[in-house]
């Protein structure tokens, strides 16, 4: 009997406990003039991780939230007509509120006038650029307007992009992993703003020396918004680009889709002068390649909130292009001259769709489970011609050549929120791919399979902690890499590979005041070659020059330490990285087959230091933010004739000027100052956009934009190994002039994308 009594005093005690641990929230609404609301919603969301706890609906004029946990949240109250009511709540005893709606006509030239936003800014060591409702936003792809940041540097032909002293980063849509094929397929209407991390936390690959993070706006209330947008461009040849997309919400359930149709003449063009001294060759070349692109892109998303606790998410996404193409060659080699043309059929697919669940078992702890699939395939069919003007012999070569891709991933992540500011995450995932490069030579009826399997196991665990005035985490990821090739199925393996390392990440920041703070971050970080550098496939040139495939490369382990000094909303970054075998396409001679060619390698080492100052700036119409880094680096390999370094400068500036309400002027302008890198020597770069938007009717969107005024983005770089000297020369189709016309309808407030692309091997796939 004693013993019943104690367990019922011990249920009552802790009934008692959580009865007062739980609240009551209720609220009278009204416009200004006391007029009763009768209809709208009212939504309770978590100040720790913005997830919607309560819902509830405002029945004549006034609503009632029940048993709701002591916490601190977000009330946010929506109305027709009306700006929506966003108010703090420390909840520790049941609350009455009186709450007024402002009409929206009442003061919308007050606040069209007062709205403009900051494009750059830099917080904790990390660049967000806002493009909702700046100009960023009438941008007419996502590639572009990536062009077009601090920092960000996209590949002549678009299949890459790297952050300057970074390498290439990492690319997520909130906790999605995605690839550049992703980004085209992502519409800049969808975009609320994109942040540059430099060093982003054990939870994310350790591929990651940077971090692209992309945030989409976001939808809460029922309801349906299309857009159409149509872009035209003039570059050297005409482009077109039509998007739809639509957003719809209905109760729990959200739907996505984005479908766009383009008409593309992309021109690219390549030219090299190399010498080999002792066999007594000299040549130089000129490639030219046009492609006739039709493109279709169709990306879809819908997920389903089956209550507070649980969420399930499906994305997909298409893309379909054909793209016939003709490469045109003349080669000076020695006393000959070679015109080579190429006639080419291309066709490329693209897709990867997702499956993911997450569900929260509390406000502070949160399971998460995903499943990807991923497939690319590629087909080129060739027929190259070679013309020889000093010996009248002409030459003819007709191959097909296939690669394709197939990735299977699986993740889960949980995350624990522990008592007094601190976080407990914990992580596993695993990825199968396998790809097969083909062949197939009708002149010589040759033909030759390559297949390639990679498998990859990775865990982490991450703690990270507040103490005031002091933040720190700690991260350690473990990654198992197993890889094999060959030639067939059946065949014997030529190479088998398998590593496991350990990457641990440390970050420690003091803030001295509330306008200052110092940081200190260390990174172990690999980068794996792409799928296709691993490759037999290739691109023909010339009789005596080809683009290949390495099947041998091998990863680059990265250490980097990092020091930061922010003060008010300027920052000071000190960087120093050194990197074991490093990737970089360079020639080579096959003296067996007389033939140069050009691959990826892995060289010795690069290491180098720089020192980067941020500074944004804001006077009434105008704002800017200026970005400028001092860098020195050196790259190294056995094989060099001349490693000497110089340092070199990149800079940036961005500057917006708000004319009138519904008008807005801009211009950027970044470069390259001549630089050595032991083996390389780059020359100078500078490029200068513009653009002016203008609002119509609240609905239209008209924008010009004017890219690389002066036409001078051209990268030239020479270098010198032990039998062969090389200067090339890459020009870009950067020069346009964009007219983009955007009409939007209907009306939907916020969407929250929970969905996550988990295949951690996303910016390999091209």
């Amino acid at each position: 009997m004693k013993h019943l009594i104690i367990v019922f005093i011990f249920f009552t005690s802790l009934n008692s406990i959580f009865s007062q641990e739980q609240f009551n929230i209720s609220g009278i609404v009204s416009t200004q003039n006391k007029e009763v609301i009768t209809i709208g919603d009212v939504l309770l969301i978590s100040k720790i991780d913005n997830k919607i706890i309560k819902y509830t609906f405002i029945n004549n004029g006034k609503f009632h939230l029940e048993k709701v946990k002591k916490g601190n949240y977000f009330l946010k109250v929506n109305s027709l007509g009306y700006f929506e009511i966003s108010k703090e709540i420390k909840l520790e005893s049941n609350q009455h509120l009186k709450l007024e709606f402002i009409e929206k006509n009442n003061i919308l030239s007050e606040v069209e006038i007062t709205a403009s936003k900051k494009v750059i800014e830099n917080k904790n060591g990390n660049i967000i650029i806002n493009v909702a409702k700046t100009r960023l936003s009438k941008e007419s792809n996502t590639l572009d307007l990536l062009s077009k940041l601090p920092r960000i540097q996209i590949a002549s032909n678009k299949s890459s992009i790297e952050v300057i002293g970074k390498g290439n980063p990492l690319i997520y849509i909130g906790h999605q992993r995605i690839s550049i094929d992703d980004l085209n397929n992502l519409s800049v209407s969808q975009i609320e703003k994109i942040e540059i991390i430099n060093n982003p936390s054990s939870k994310y690959e350790a591929e990651g020396r940077s971090l692209l993070l992309i945030t989409l706006k976001k939808e809460i209330q029922d309801g349906m918004k299309i857009s159409v947008t149509e872009t035209t461009s003039f570059k050297k040849h005409f482009n077109n680009y039509l998007n739809a997309s639509t957003n719809f919400k209905h109760q729990k359930a959200r739907f996505n889709l984005n479908i766009s149709f383009n008409n593309l003449k992309i021109w690219e063009s390549n030219s090299a002068d190399y010498q080999i001294p002792y066999k007594g060759i000299s040549s130089d070349y000129l490639v030219v390649a046009k492609t006739n692109r039709k493109q279709a892109i169709i990306q879809g998303s819908f997920s389903y909130q089956f209550n507070k606790n649980n969420h399930l998410s499906v994305n997909s996404n298409l893309r379909t292009q054909k793209e016939p193409f003709t490469i045109n060659t003349i080669t000076n080699i020695n006393s000959d001259i070679i015109n080579t043309k190429s006639f080419n059929d291309g066709n490329r697919y693209f897709s990867t769709s997702n499956i993911n669940y997450i569900k929260s078992l509390n406000n502070s702890n949160e399971f998460f489970f995903g499943a990807q699939y991923t497939f690319y395939d590629q087909r080129i069919t060739n027929s190259i011609t070679n013309k020889f003007n000093v010996t009248p012999i002409t030459t003819t070569i007709n191959r097909l050549q296939k690669f394709n891709i197939n990735t299977y991933t699986l993740k889960s992540n949980y995350t624990k929120k522990l008592k007094k500011k601190k976080t407990l995450e914990i992580g596993t995932s695993y990825t199968n791919t396998s790809t097969n490069s083909t062949i197939n030579t009708f002149t010589n009826t040759i033909k030759q399979n390559y297949y390639f399997t990679e498998k990859n196991k990775a865990a982490y665990i991450q703690y990270s902690n507040n103490l005031s005035t002091l933040k720190y985490s700690l991260g350690l990821r473990f990654e198992n890499n197993e890889t094999d090739g060959k030639y067939s199925k059946n065949s014997n393996i030529i190479f088998k590979k398998n590593s496991t390392d350990f990457f641990p990440k440390l970050n420690i920041a003091y803030a001295i005041n509330k306008k200052k703070t110092i940081s200190l971050n260390y990174s172990k970080n690999i980068t794996r070659p792409n799928y296709s550098s691993t490759t037999s496939t290739s691109a023909f040139i010339n009789p005596f020059l080809e683009f290949r495939g390495n099947l041998h490369l091998t990863p680059s382990i990265t250490n980097e330490v990092s020091i930061r000094y922010q003060f008010n909303k300027n920052s000071i970054n000190f960087n120093y990285y050194h990197k074991q075998n490093p990737i970089f396409y360079s020639f080579h001679y096959d003296e067996n087959n007389n033939k140069t060619l050009i691959y990826p390698t892995n060289l010795v080492h690069e290491k180098g230091v720089n020192l980067e100052v941020n500074i944004p700036k804001k006077y009434k119409l105008w704002s800017s933010s200026n970005t400028i880094s001092f860098h020195l680096n050196t790259i190294n390999d056995t094989r060099a004739l001349n490693t000497s370094l110089s340092p070199y400068l990149y800079y940036y500036s961005n500057h917006q000027f708000k004319i009138n309400k519904s008008s807005s002027f801009a211009f950027d302008f970044w470069g390259l100052t001549n630089r050595k890198e032991g083996i390389f020597t780059r020359e100078s770069i500078f490029v200068l956009n513009a653009s002016l938007h203008k609002k119509l009717f609240n609905s239209l969107d008209f924008t010009v934009s004017f890219n690389d005024i002066f036409n001078t983005m051209e990268f030239r770089e020479t270098y010198s190994l032990q039998k062969l000297n090389v200067k090339n020369v890459f020009f870009t189709d950067a020069n346009e002039i964009a007219f983009s016309l955007k009409y939007s309808f209907g009306k939907i407030n916020k969407i929250n994308n929970t969905n996550k692309n988990i295949n951690r091997n996303m910016n390999r796939i091209r």
